[in-house]
């Protein structure tokens, strides 16, 4: 189980790199603590692995009107990165 899915795609994978060098056992639940960009834009990572996603019953609707304000934080700092 991992708490908070990290703040990218790239994020969450760097992260189960550092799981997997502790343990073989696969996450099976990634829980979103949150709806901050850091604690759920890595969430789609963790989907694809095949980890069941927990949230709070609101967190959908948290996360959709955030969803704008998230992604324009994640491609501002996408773009300090490659500059």
């Amino acid at each position: 189980m991992v708490f908070n899915a990290g703040g990218s795609y790239l994020v969450a994978k760097a992260m189960h790199e550092q799981i997997k060098q502790v343990t073989k056992q696969r996450v099976k639940y990634v829980v979103l603590e949150n709806s901050q960009g850091h604690a759920i834009l890595g969430a789609n990572y963790w989907k694809q692995q095949g980890a069941i996603i927990i949230a709070h019953k609101a967190a959908d609707k948290e996360i959709a009107k955030k969803r704008k304000n998230h992604l324009l934080t994640c491609f501002k700092s996408t773009k300090r990165q490659t500059h």
